[in-house]
């Protein structure tokens, strides 16, 4: 077996499609497997497909008795002289949604080495929702601590412990264990909607909206609170300085050039009942609740600008169908209902 790197340079690249193309071919009269690639990625994927052509044989004759006995060989078949392989997408992912559901790291780590053997190289870390925030952060301790899996069942019927959360050291293991196997995770910030882990503790960095709770809880069957969808309260300062300070901390925890930051599924009709809320944004000159989500992406845009490290930011396709975000060839975004409309990006 031979590899071969034709990449000399240190830079640590993040597997992105053209630096995971291989080649493998059998050379010396079928004596020598080597494997090419113009980097690591494409070495390790190169390796993949090898492992897979591998086939167990689990009985052999043992010729000294002249009878058959349990041993494990591996066996490897005729395989073409040569495989050119490359991805057709360079973003090839698989989202979870640890804001509704916990996954063990155990099941974590596991997940990322499927996604590995499958040359997947994109996990999708949706990490907080309304139902949960199990995100241990210095700086917002009490985030976790009131707020994961803060309800004590997902899908208003399956119990589920409260308080189950990641830790920094924990994050920090998962995505050396992921990047050691090509695999990326792109974390997600779900904001400004799906906050309402958020505000258990402090009701004031939610709007106060009681008809809309009560219109989204009617047709829930169990305590009518797990579809309940709820937005930050964008108009007052010290929210604004807490997303920062939770969107500067994890950005440290995910070296990842993307950072996903939701905008899906705004509930509006919440900050257009909070009357005292109105009259901050419109003090602030925004007078259209329709324009909230614009502020919010300046906003949230001046955050970034100010973090040590550049990040290009994913949004839910909401974004673009509320005239929030313009689409051009940069542009980052995720559509649940129909197919991605720029090269790179997942539907």
């Amino acid at each position: 077996l031979a590899l071969e790197s034709s990449d000399q340079s240190t830079k640590a690249d993040v597997p992105s499609g053209e630096n995971e193309a291989y080649s493998m071919g059998v050379q010396g009269q079928g004596r020598v497997i080597e494997v090419r690639a113009s980097h690591l990625h494409g070495l390790r994927h190169g390796m993949t497909t090898l492992l897979q052509l591998v086939l167990p044989h689990s009985r052999v004759v043992d010729r000294e008795r002249n009878q058959q006995r349990p041993r494990t060989l591996f066996l490897l078949p005729c395989i073409p002289s040569m495989i050119r392989d490359r991805p057709q997408y360079p973003h090839r992912g698989l989202l979870i949604d640890t804001g509704r559901s916990f996954y063990s790291m155990r099941l974590l780590r596991q997940i990322v080495e499927g996604l590995s053997m499958l040359k997947m190289n994109i996990l999708h870390w949706h990490i907080v929702d309304d139902q949960s925030f199990p995100l241990e952060l210095e700086s917002h301790p009490e985030l976790a601590r009131h707020g994961a899996g803060w309800l004590g069942f997902v899908h208003n019927s399956v119990e589920q412990p409260k308080g189950q959360t990641y830790s920094k050291e924990e994050v920090i293991s998962l995505v050396r264990f992921a990047a050691l196997r090509g695999v990326r995770i792109v974390p997600e910030i779900d904001m400004p909607g799906h906050a309402r882990s958020w505000g258990q503790s402090d009701a004031e960095l939610l709007p106060t909206c009681p008809e809309h709770e009560r219109k989204l809880s009617r047709n829930t069957n169990r305590k009518g609170q797990y579809t309940v969808n709820m937005p930050l309260d964008i108009s007052r300062p010290k929210t604004l300085q807490l997303i920062e300070d939770v969107l500067r901390e994890v950005s440290t925890l995910f070296p990842d050039p993307l950072f996903h930051i939701g905008f899906d599924e705004p509930p509006i009709a919440c900050w257009e009942e909070d009357l005292d809320m109105t009259q901050r944004m419109a003090s602030l000159g925004v007078k259209n609740t329709t324009d909230y989500m614009r502020y919010f992406l300046l906003k949230v845009s001046d955050m970034f600008a100010r973090f040590e490290h550049r990040r290009d930011l994913v949004f839910w396709n909401e974004a673009f169908d509320l005239g929030v975000v313009q689409v051009d060839d940069e542009t980052n975004f995720h559509s649940a209902n129909q197919t991605a409309r720029r090269e790179g990006e997942s539907s």
